[in-house]
């Protein structure tokens, strides 16, 4: 059995001195305020990055900078709605669906991370294969601070990316690359994308709304953080999405131009590094976020049949059909499980 149990934010033992107490405080506060986020950003970037990549890289050569403002601009404006319209419903939909009790429905964050992970070392193999599926495998027991740790890890990611994506950004005047697309988009190939992309932006607040943090107790929430406040009120988190949304269009996932600066293969090495820990953790801690215990069996199908669409998905069209059938395949699995619960229930 796969389960983390609920941890009240209350229950943490109390350290007494003031540096103490000063130091417990910070900790509290990055584990129930600022990992969350980080966490949420991370997800974010996985999923965005490559869609908003592809659109602008598809532009034709001709009034590429008016298309891509625009696309930049569609992709900031439809983040923003659709996290300001299905953040206030968001209890709501946990509680008569239950859908975070379905393993296909978190095996999408597999599916993401096995395609960022194929785009980052160029291929999909066996390694690859094995950092999604079975890696995460290995924490049988997780502590109720392990997301805070992968957002430790993602953090010193986000500093890599960065600093790489500048230096790409300041050497080439652009946002634009200029190899890795022989020919623009067509219209079905840019309705494709934005079918996906709007696909994963209702999927993305479900999904880490879904996740059990420490900061989260039923009876005594936490609101005298504002990170809390933040992540739980509807205008900022969406603002916060949309701020990262943006973010990624400057983002360059693999360097098309060659070693421009020195020791930039240590730095690549270390951005993959990071990547593959800050997945692994993090998909270990998603893998315990059911509401009742679920069995290895289950986690490891949904999660092998992920990873290996991940790993052999070659474009847009067929994410897009992936995206089609995942509703009805979770929706056959939210069946079965309640009708395993109820089968529990009237043995009892």
């Amino acid at each position: 059995m796969l389960e983390l149990p609920r941890v009240d934010a209350t229950s943490h033992p109390k350290v007494h001195g003031s540096s103490a107490e000063n130091r417990s405080s910070f900790l509290y506060l990055w584990v129930n305020g600022v990992s969350p986020l980080v966490l949420d950003a991370f997800v974010l970037h996985i999923w965005a990055t490559p869609l908003i990549s592809s659109l602008v890289n598809g532009v034709p050569v001709t009034g590429s900078a008016s298309m891509t403002v625009s696309i930049v601009l569609t992709a900031g404006v439809v983040t923003f709605i659709v996290n300001c319209i299905i953040h206030p419903h968001l209890p709501t939909i946990h509680q008569k669906t239950g859908v975070c009790d379905s393993t296909l429905f978190r095996a999408l964050w597999i599916f993401s991370s096995a395609a960022a992970v194929r785009r980052y070392t160029g291929g999909g193999g066996v390694m690859s294969f094995t950092v999604v599926t079975f890696i995460p495998m290995v924490y049988v027991r997780v502590p109720y601070f392990l997301p805070a740790v992968s957002a430790l890890y993602a953090v010193f990611f986000f500093a890599l990316t960065a600093g790489r994506s500048l230096l790409l950004f300041v050497r080439h005047e652009g946002i634009r690359p200029t190899i890795g697309i022989e020919v623009p988009h067509d219209v079905y190939s840019v309705g494709f994308h934005w079918f996906v992309f709007l696909f994963s932006s209702i999927h993305h607040p479900i999904f880490m709304s879904s996740h059990l943090y420490t900061s989260d107790p039923d009876n005594e929430p936490s609101e005298r953080y504002f990170f809390l406040k933040w992540r739980n009120s509807t205008l900022p988190i969406a603002v916060f999405r949309t701020v990262i949304v943006l973010c990624c269009v400057f983002v360059r996932e693999a360097n098309s131009y060659g070693h421009i600066y020195k020791y930039h293969e240590a730095i690549e090495f270390l951005e993959t590094l990071l990547l593959y820990v800050t997945i692994v953790t993090f998909t270990a801690w998603v893998h315990c976020q059911h509401i009742y215990p679920n069995t290895l069996r289950n986690i490891l199908e949904t999660t092998v049949v992920a990873a290996s669409c991940g790993m052999i998905v070659e474009n847009i069209e067929q994410t897009a059909f992936l995206c089609l059938l995942a509703p009805v395949a979770i929706y056959v699995d939210m069946y079965f499980i309640r009708t395993k619960n109820k089968r529990k229930l009237h043995n009892e």
